[in-house]
């Protein structure tokens, strides 16, 4: 019984995301419209918390992160475009309350950006960038434990979605985040499974490893019960 009830809740959050894309291309006004009330009830559940959160990029943040856009290379927008760069939607995005933001200053200017778009029923997703000079040295890690550490304080459970072909920032997620692998199958159908590497980190790691390696490939499920288990 618990098994349909959690399925059912599946299909019906993945159908919710799907609309939720349709309205967001399709009808823009409406889909601001939607954004204000899930920011307005997003404050009336977790204000109290919110309000306990340290770190968060305020209003005086808005020019210093459009600048901090306009000075990264075309390529580092293959991957990241969650939202528009301009100074009018960033200053709109720091009001908001459901878009819970992070910015790392070095030297008086911003070199690492992140954020959790916040959703009322307990959800929010994550993203971050640092800025194309100081990859490699650590700032991408401090963000996302930056953005695991909001999500405690919040009481949220936080969702990620990472191209296949960026690899960066798989390992990244990897390192210090729960990951939510996506398996591409023949009709268009994708399969997820969470992985838990603060709880089993060898056993994730050799997953992962096996997966990048193809080992996987071509195998079949022998035994697949609905709602309970597949081998």
């Amino acid at each position: 019984m618990f098994e349909n009830v959690c399925t059912i809740i599946i299909i019906k959050l993945f159908m919710l995301y799907k609309l939720a894309h349709i309205i967001l291309h399709k009808y823009p006004r409406l889909w601001e419209w939607i954004e204000e009330v899930n920011s307005f009830l997003f404050y009336l559940r977790y204000g109290r918390r919110l309000r306990h959160l340290d770190g968060q990029a305020t209003i005086q943040d808005a020019q210093a992160l459009a600048d901090f856009f306009q000075r990264q290379p075309e390529n580092v927008y293959t991957f990241f475009h969650p939202h528009a760069f301009d100074i009018h939607t960033l200053t709109k995005l720091l009001r908001r309350k459901s878009m819970v933001m992070h910015v790392i200053y070095e030297d008086n200017q911003i070199i690492g950006y992140c954020f959790l778009r916040c959703f009322f029923i307990g959800k929010a997703y994550r993203g971050r960038i640092v800025d194309a000079s100081k990859q490699g040295k650590g700032f991408g890690k401090a963000l996302g434990i930056w953005l695991n550490e909001a999500g405690q304080c919040l009481q949220i459970r936080i969702f990620t979605t990472i191209n296949k072909n960026n690899i960066a920032s798989i390992r990244a997620a990897q390192a210090h985040s729960t990951l939510k692998p996506v398996s591409e199958m023949e009709n268009g159908d994708t399969m997820k499974a969470e992985l838990y590497p603060e709880i089993a980190p060898n056993t994730v790691n050799n997953f992962i490893s096996l997966v990048q390696k193809g080992f996987y490939d071509g195998v079949i499920f022998h035994r697949v019960i609905n709602g309970f288990i597949i081998q």
